[in-house]
């Protein structure tokens, strides 16, 4: 079994201005056993705010009926007054599964509030976003010789967790 403790992954994204992509992924890191990736939308929505995913990185090699149950935080650093810092997370365990291989934020933060030098989230066009995870539980589904069966694989570690808010993302992207 992996280390069932949380794990935090730093990602500066250099030259923020300067993205001509409307979607960017991190690069793939590993916790809990699994591989995730954030992902960006640098021009916005609708709205003007930043949205901000964490995702099941390489979902569509995952055999079906995967499921993945993790607390998750994002964050968005700033790097003049970590006091300033815009921290949201996952308030309970979200499931990951074939249906919906990311959570996250349509309107984590105002553009405007990226732009502004003065409030330290861009500095040197430089931003620093934060995923911390903690995963509870992996399943694994195989197809075994015989097709109509099928072996599952669980892996559990239990935590109290009394908290029920929980954000579903309805925004579904495939970056593998």
């Amino acid at each position: 079994m992996w280390n069932a403790g949380p794990f935090k992954f730093t990602w500066r994204i250099n030259n923020f201005f300067k993205l001509i992509e409307d979607i960017v992924p991190s690069e793939v890191f590993c916790a809990g056993g699994c591989n995730w990736r954030l992902v960006i939308f640098p021009k916005g929505n609708n709205e003007n705010y930043l949205p901000i995913y964490l995702g099941v990185a390489g979902s569509k090699s995952l055999p079906k009926g995967w499921s993945r149950e993790a607390r998750c935080s994002i964050a968005v650093v700033n790097q003049i007054d970590s006091r300033s810092t815009v921290k949201k997370d996952s308030q309970a365990k979200h499931v990951f599964n074939e249906l919906g291989i990311m959570w996250g934020f349509n309107s984590f933060i105002p553009l405007s509030k990226l732009r502004n030098p003065a409030e330290g989230y861009l500095v040197g066009d430089t931003l620093i976003v934060e995923a911390e995870v903690l995963v509870y539980n992996v399943q694994h589904y195989s197809s075994s010789i015989d097709p109509k069966k099928e072996v599952a694989s669980n892996e559990t570690v239990e935590r109290d967790d009394s908290h029920i808010f929980q954000l579903i993302c309805t925004w579904v992207f495939i970056y593998n």
